[in-house]
């Protein structure tokens, strides 16, 4: 292999292509609505149980849980 010939498939002078900013804004839209949605649900969620049953058992169940994982 002749070491002072480049390869042939590379070009130095080319620019390299950007991609266009939704590459990257469209999924991180996703993502924030997606954790909003999350939280929201988990709000919910701790709306109801808190409604059902009372602070006692809320704070057993949030520490086994915790311990759970």
């Amino acid at each position: 292999m002749n070491q002072d010939k480049s390869p042939s498939d590379s070009n130095a002078n080319k620019n390299i292509e950007s991609g266009s900013h939704e590459d990257f804004v469209t999924p991180g839209i996703l993502l924030f609505l997606d954790n909003i949605l999350v939280s929201a649900g988990g709000w919910i969620y701790w709306l109801i149980i808190s409604k059902i049953t009372t602070a006692t058992e809320i704070g057993i169940a949030i520490t086994i849980y915790s311990l759970v994982f």
